[in-house]
């Protein structure tokens, strides 16, 4: 499997969400990084999979 790098904006919370990165981390994005720009936050990824296509819909997956 190839390692992918890549960054989803996520919509609906803030960087001040509570419990965001716990809540982040047990829904499996353990392999992801939480940043926040103004009031956006976006989560960057190193992903393991057997594409682009692959590792992006199993982190929007982990995410919802």
């Amino acid at each position: 499997m190839a390692l992918y790098n890549f960054t989803l904006t996520l919509s609906g919370v803030s960087y001040e969400t509570e419990g965001l990165e716990d809540a982040l981390y047990q829904n499996g994005c353990d392999d992801a990084l939480i940043c926040a720009y103004g009031n956006s936050v976006y989560v960057e990824f190193d992903r393991e999979a057997q594409s682009l296509d692959a590792a992006i819909a199993s982190a929007v997956d982990n995410i919802e």
